[in-house]
């Protein structure tokens, strides 16, 4: 799966290139974050936004915010980012996924400029941690996965909705046919369904007449092949 990330223009004042800028972050570090498999990431109740918690090369832990722009493809749009305490030592990083980075004009109404900064400055005076928003009840410590576990669920929901799409078939008739709520089926298919059940993506899949086929695979599991590069190994499966 590659994935965009969305950067303001550098000459806007409020954009999240010269907010990172004030705050001493690079761009490069905050993608790190976002992009490193082994980053945990958390969603804030009363934000709503997710934060990738991770390492970066330059030996920070940072803190990112960011908000889903799109999920197919997969497209993020830093908010704000600051320094915390780790919660893992620093281990040598499994292979990011591939990125666009994009600059754009920033599309934010006033209105929603003002709620960002204001959200900023908060996140900016607090600096809050994982471990303190679990603590005072921010976030869901059983919702609580790495950015890797959360890219293969939107790897799976991508592929299930462009099977929908290529069957012809309605979020109404997903809905129909599996006996979810229509709102739980968007709410899936447009990235918002942070942690779905298992049974929630059955269902899913069996209204395409799809199943899932689980298999597993060491997290390290790389091989070197004959030209001395590393190779993922096939992963065991288990209908």
């Amino acid at each position: 799966m590659d994935a965009t990330i969305i950067w303001d223009l550098e000459e806007d004042a409020e954009g999240n290139v010269q907010h990172l800028r004030e705050h001493d972050v690079t761009i490069e570090e905050a993608a790190e974050v976002l992009l490193d498999p082994q980053s945990s990431r958390a969603v804030s109740r009363s934000s709503g936004l997710p934060t990738a918690f991770g390492w970066t090369s330059t030996g920070r832990h940072l803190a990112v915010v960011y908000e889903l722009v799109d999920d197919d493809p997969l497209t993020l749009r830093p908010v704000t980012a600051y320094d915390v305490p780790p919660t893992r030592p620093q281990e040598e990083t499994e292979e990011e996924m591939k990125t666009r980075r994009i600059f754009r004009a920033n599309r934010k109404t006033p209105d929603e400029r003002a709620r960002e900064q204001t959200l900023r400055e908060k996140l900016q005076k607090e600096k809050p941690s994982l471990a303190d928003l679990v603590r005072v009840g921010e976030c869901d410590p059983d919702a609580v996965m790495t950015m890797g576990m959360y890219f293969d669920v939107q790897r799976a929901l991508q592929a299930l909705k462009q099977e929908r799409a290529r069957s012809g078939l309605s979020i109404g008739d997903v809905a129909e046919r599996s006996g979810l709520d229509r709102a739980v089926v968007s709410r899936l298919e447009n990235g918002k369904q942070d942690n779905p059940t298992v049974a929630t993506l059955m269902r899913y899949a069996a209204a395409l007449g799809k199943r899932f086929l689980w298999g597993y695979e060491d997290l390290a599991a790389k091989d070197k092949g004959s030209d001395g590069k590393a190779q993922q190994r096939p992963p065991k499966r288990s209908n």
